[in-house]
């Protein structure tokens, strides 16, 4: 009896059915225990293999299969023989696919990068077999290491064995200027049939290029993927709006997480290149042209399906990768575009990347808009809107407050806004509605996607509307011109207007001048400042020479002149009282009543210069040792001066502290500090933040 327990004590259970939904958290023996371990394991990893990429899986399984097919002439016993080892995989390698022609060139060998994968599809074959308990052997990565790095090592020889074209990743390989992308453009306008497509395709080129999106992000895109944003102190006048459309991406090659990733663009100067004229464009087309119903925005479940580059005319179909690829094979094939590219879908982020470093824009500008660098910080708190290589890219100079567009001098009437999109203004009135009460009864979901969305729509009705006007010029043969909008007395009084304001200041001179404003405004402004640095020092210097004659007329200051005698010895003659007799006054109080206004200059680079400026004074200015003496805190009542202050003032105590300590003069310790921070190439800054480091 005993035995027979001891027995059935260890046995697996024949209905694991319930194991893992065990609620009690009580398991009756051993053998149940570890099986629900290993179970949920396995669970585990087929879940993350299910939510591969569809293509991941497919690539992975055919590899995997060649490496099983391969280890049936192994002779070992049949139960291990196709478990994947160490030393299994590294003769895999080396022996099958490492000199392995290339499929559809037999003329060549297949590269590292294809040895990589197949490396990682038996990887992961062997933790599909450690998972399901079947496996044993070690970790076979440590086995191929050396094999994949010799490899490597000898990329180059097998490029030039095969003849690779060596002009592949070079400035070479895409485009490189406006007008080949113009070119692309103008493929897509001048079809003369399925205009639709062609318009999805234009727009998905222009926003893969302004973007630096790969042709993955670009075919997910939806409708709740894209907002705009109104970028403040990017128009040359505060009144000008200058607004960016975002992408949203949570999903990609690269983003395995569900991270929050961003990218933006602006207006550009040029019409035919720019994004908001492209999906104005096309918006236009499918809900006024091909009358696609406006999305439903009761529910998130009607939206989040509809997708920006549909296939066919169900809105919720994927645009395929077949016929992406096509549609961009076919415009670089285009007489006029000129361009070569080893890529298809993925010309745009190595091409606009390449064209971005050309224009002069910042590494760091162009990382942050190709997410080759998120952090948890620009995930969850920041932008990442790069906004000098959107300024860049979009025509415009690198300086904030460089953004002006001629076509957008002129706002469409309230009332021809309303014929574009007219079914987001009952949305955004039944939003509004519902937003105010609650329990309106109205089943609409107030969401923050919903809203953003709604805005969106508002903006790109505004500059489709101005937009058409120059897209009409440039290409009038296009059939969405004739849409009776288009011949509205409303929309030709606007068009009328915005064409006049145009050729007014399409004047090269004028153009010049908007650009040249931010950079003449900032340098009036640094006039004023120096000069009113100097007024304020006349003005100290004439209070000072006020007060000592007050006091010389009052009898509280003794004047002493210096006279030569005939025969030549000097004597001299003081006074401490008036010349004349007159009641004592009270001393008048000094004409300088307020602090000077004096800001701390932000152009100092060394060490020098910065003690100069708090012992001496700059040009004659005001030394910060005299501000303190006479008026302590009252100088400075800004909050950034106060701050700006502080941090200057740590480099001058560190010094000080210094040559008290060495029993050396502060000038020699200024010295010392400005060369050691010379030979380093560090900043003011730097030695703020690294006080400890100025004497190293």
């Amino acid at each position: 009896m005993g035995a027979s327990s001891s027995t059935n004590a260890h046995a697996i259970p024949s209905d694991m059915t319930n194991v893992l939904t065990n609620e009690s958290g009580i398991y009756t023996d051993l053998a149940t225990y570890t099986y629900t371990l290993n179970r949920a394991q396995q669970e585990v990893g087929g879940e993350a293999a299910s939510l591969r990429p569809a293509n991941t899986e497919k690539t992975y399984k055919n590899k995997q299969l060649e490496f099983l097919s391969g280890c049936e002439l192994f002779p070992e016993p049949a139960v291990s023989r196709t478990l994947v080892s160490g030393s299994k995989l590294n003769f895999f390698l080396q022996q099958k696919m490492r000199r392995r022609k290339h499929k559809k060139q037999a003329d060549k060998v297949i590269k590292y990068p294809t040895v990589c994968l197949y490396a990682a599809a038996i990887i992961d074959l062997y933790q599909q077999q450690k998972r399901a308990g079947a496996n044993s052997n070690d970790d076979p990565r440590p086995y191929i290491n050396k094999l994949l790095k010799n490899i490597r090592t000898q990329k180059f020889a097998t490029s030039r064995a095969n003849m690779d074209d060596r002009g592949e990743g070079t400035l070479a390989d895409g485009y490189t200027s406006n007008d080949q992308i113009a070119n692309v453009m103008k493929f897509y306008w001048t079809r003369t049939s399925h205009y639709g497509e062609h318009l999805r395709g234009g727009l998905a080129f222009l926003l893969s290029h302004y973007l630096l999106l790969r042709g993955e992000s670009i075919r997910k895109m939806e409708l709740s993927d894209i907002q705009t944003v109104n970028l403040e102190n990017e128009g040359v006048r505060s009144s000008i709006d200058c607004p960016a459309l975002v992408m949203i991406m949570r999903q990609g090659k690269t983003n395995k997480n569900n991270r929050l990733d961003t990218a933006g663009c602006i207006r550009n100067a040029r019409v035919d290149i720019c994004p908001f004229m492209a999906l104005g464009v096309y918006f236009f087309w499918r809900f006024h042209v091909e009358n696609e119903p406006f999305p439903d925005l009761v529910a998130s479940r009607n939206r989040y399906p509809v997708n920006v580059f549909k296939a066919g005319a169900d809105s919720s179909t994927e645009w395929s990768y077949f016929s992406h690829k096509n549609s961009i094979h076919k415009a670089l094939s285009f007489a006029g575009a000129g361009i070569k590219s080893t890529k298809k879908s993925h010309i745009n982020r190595g091409s606009s990347a390449r064209m971005a470093d050309i224009l002069g824009v910042n590494e760091d500008q162009i990382r942050r808009q190709g997410r080759w660098n998120n952090s948890t910080m620009n995930g969850a708190y920041l932008t990442t809107l790069p906004s000098k290589m959107m300024r860049m890219m979009a025509g415009f100079s690198t300086n904030a407050r460089s953004f002006y567009l001629a076509r957008a001098a002129l706002d469409p009437p309230a009332a021809l806004c309303k014929k574009v999109f007219p079914k987001a203004d009952e949305w955004y009135d039944r939003l509004a509605a519902h937003q105010r009460n609650p329990d309106n009864g109205d089943p609409i979901e107030s969401t923050v996607a919903v809203d953003a969305f709604l805005k969106t729509i508002m903006v790109l009705r505004k500059t489709f509307l101005q937009d058409s006007v120059f897209m009409m010029r440039s290409q009038p043969n296009h059939p969405i011109w004739n849409h009776s909008l288009f011949s509205d007395p409303c929309y030709l009084e606007f068009k009328r207007a915005l064409e006049q304001i145009e050729v007014q200041e399409h004047d090269p001179a004028h153009t010049l001048l908007r650009q040249c404003v931010p950079m003449i405004e900032q340098r009036l402004n640094d006039m004023q400042e120096h000069l009113s640095n100097k007024i304020d020092a006349q003005r100290v210097t004439s209070a000072t020479t006020s007060d000592y004659i007050t006091q010389l007329v009052t009898g509280k200051a003794t004047l002493s002149l210096n006279i030569n005698n005939n025969d030549g010895s000097p004597s001299t003659l003081s006074t401490s009282s008036p010349p004349f007799q007159q009641q004592q006054q009270p001393q008048p109080q000094s004409s300088l009543q307020q602090p000077p206004s004096y800001r701390m200059s932000r152009g100092i680079r060394t060490v020098t210069d910065l003690y100069r400026e708090w012992n001496d004074g700059l040009a004659g200015g005001y030394s910060i040792i005299s501000l303190e003496q006479r008026w302590g805190v009252k100088w400075r009542q800004d909050d950034k001066e106060k701050k700006f202050y502080n941090r200057r003032r740590s480099i001058i105590a560190t010094i000080k502290k210094y040559a008290e300590e060495h029993n050396i003069t502060m000038e020699t310790a200024v010295n010392l500090a400005e060369e050691n921070r010379s030979r380093r190439s560090k900043s003011l800054h730097y030695l703020v933040e690294h006080n400890d480091t100025i004497f190293d």
